[in-house]
């Protein structure tokens, strides 16, 4: 569910702050688009695996509604118990019922990946993976020549219609 490919530079904190302010040994990085979510399949885990020297693993995770306001947030963060080498931590989180969209954060360090998926226990990591879908759309897409064209462009669902 989070695509390392759709992120910037900072990382999120609660009451939804973001902050652009990186520390150049944590690396952190934070979803840039809001990620769709099912709040019936009730669960989230979060998953944090990274190589880090005298430090802990940190991820952050914002829940929004369907008009994208903050609604809640959980993190996965133990800055008591300072760590050495590869560290995995999982967190099990409650998907809060009004939830439509979420946005993470965490700390990459060198080599860090993050794994959100439905359900209580985490499995095996796998690298992120569109999932392709067909869309019909509602009128035909015209090309007059290389300058005028009509354009169709998705994104989460909602379809929008450019001229150009």
């Amino acid at each position: 569910m989070f695509d390392k490919d759709d992120t910037i530079n900072g990382y999120l904190s609660a009451n939804d702050i973001f902050s652009s302010n990186q520390n150049a040994n944590f690396k952190e990085i934070t979803s840039k688009n809001y990620v769709p979510i099912d709040s019936s399949k009730r669960y989230l885990t979060l998953k944090v695996k990274a190589t880090i020297t005298n430090n802990t693993n940190w991820a952050f995770i914002g829940f929004y509604d369907e008009n994208h306001n903050y609604i809640t947030c959980a993190s996965l963060y133990d800055g008591n118990n300072k760590k050495n080498g590869v560290i995995e931590e999982t967190m099990k989180i409650n998907i809060p019922t009004n939830a439509k969209y979420f946005k993470a954060s965490y700390r990459q360090y060198n080599d860090g990946v993050l794994q959100i998926e439905y359900g209580q226990t985490a499995t095996d990591y796998q690298p992120y993976q569109s999932q392709p879908f067909n869309y019909t759309l509602p009128k035909p897409l015209y090309r007059l020549s290389d300058s005028v064209y009509d354009l169709s462009l998705i994104h989460i669902s909602e379809p929008t219609r450019h001229a150009q």
